[in-house]
């Protein structure tokens, strides 16, 4: 973990404040705007003078050489601030999927975590194992969507998927007060589904059902909830989904072809590619590539570049997984 300094309107902040502090970690996908919140937050409270950008490589969060050439957080960082008497350690995750495990251990010792997403569907959907951790830890957080001022956003949808799959719940002859305890069955079944994996992509309608005055409790259909999505969810035929990611990669010309075997070894789909501009004899290459796929990619791209090649990804879309494939995957996670 990199631990940033503590700032204070008019200098360092060297003593301690009385009256408390937390610490809140800021995580999120890749590219949702992590690190430019932090800075926000800083230059509202007073912590800093001006506010930094990723594309300068001038923000606290990325004070790391490695994070500022590739415009990402690589580590864990932090920086405090105070506000109202309170002082606030900040705690900036990185989103990218190979340091999810920094992120989690980050998380385990906060009072609070804000999840910042954008008002993309698609990207919201890939914060159910984030939000179920946060589930399973009973840690505090809340949600703030980002990027609201850019063209062609769909707040609803955005809404609905942050309720962590679009579910639709109305009443029939069950009473109101019982219709919370459907929901929470509903919930608890979808992040474990019948593949072993959260499900996504439905949409559940409660239409009917019976109570008896003396004997029904909200944990009873809670626990009807469960049974009903044990018995439907298989005979709706769930397919196992993976995440697509958009890769770019940046090699010379002469490596091109080693590059398209790579991406291609890697059950990747070749989108293109051409020669880069202004950068005579190198070529700049796209592809789709599964998720499960990077782990080591880097290592393997400067293997095969001299240690030159570059890349640059983000998330896209989901995908169904070939079926031999999610044969084995499904097996491998139910033992």
């Amino acid at each position: 973990m990199r631990l940033g300094k503590t700032y204070r309107k008019g200098g360092f902040m060297n003593e301690k404040v009385k009256s408390g502090s937390r610490n809140v970690a800021i995580v999120g996908p890749y590219l949702s705007g992590k690190t430019t919140f932090l800075e926000s937050l800083l230059f509202v409270t007073g912590a800093i003078s001006r506010k930094g950008s990723v594309k300068d490589s001038n923000t606290v969060g990325d004070s790391a050489a490695e994070s500022r050439d590739r415009h990402m957080s690589v580590e864990v960082s932090a920086a405090s601030t105070e506000y109202n008497g309170i002082r606030f350690t900040f705690i900036d995750c990185p989103g990218s999927v190979e340091f999810a495990q920094e992120t989690y251990n980050a998380l385990i010792g906060v009072d609070a975590a804000i999840v910042v997403c954008e008002p993309i569907r698609e990207r919201v959907l890939t914060l159910a194992p984030l939000f179920k951790f946060l589930d399973d830890w009973e840690i505090p957080h809340l949600v703030f969507v980002n990027k609201m001022d850019r063209a062609n956003i769909h707040v609803l949808e955005t809404l609905h998927a942050l309720k962590a799959v679009s579910s639709r719940i109305v009443g029939g002859a069950v009473p109101k007060q019982y219709i919370p305890g459907v929901e929470m069955g509903v919930r608890e079944f979808l992040t474990h589904g019948p593949l072993g994996f959260p499900i996504v992509d439905l949409s559940i309608t409660l239409t009917n059902g019976s109570y008896h005055n003396f004997d029904s409790s909200e944990q009873a259909f809670k626990q009807a909830a469960r049974l009903a999505m044990q018995t439907g969810i298989p005979q709706a035929e769930p397919t196992l989904l993976e995440p697509i990611l958009r890769v770019d990669v940046t090699t010379p010309s002469e490596f091109t072809s080693k590059v398209l075997q790579l991406l291609s070894g890697r059950r990747g789909q070749i989108l293109g590619y051409e020669g880069k501009n202004d950068w005579q004899g190198w070529d700049n290459v796209s592809a789709y590539l599964p998720q499960a796929e990077m782990q080591n990619f880097i290592v393997e791209l400067r293997s095969l570049t001299l240690g030159v090649g570059s890349f640059h990804w983000e998330y896209d879309h989901l995908q169904e997984v070939p079926e031999k494939l999610a044969e084995r995957v499904i097996h491998s996670n139910n033992k």
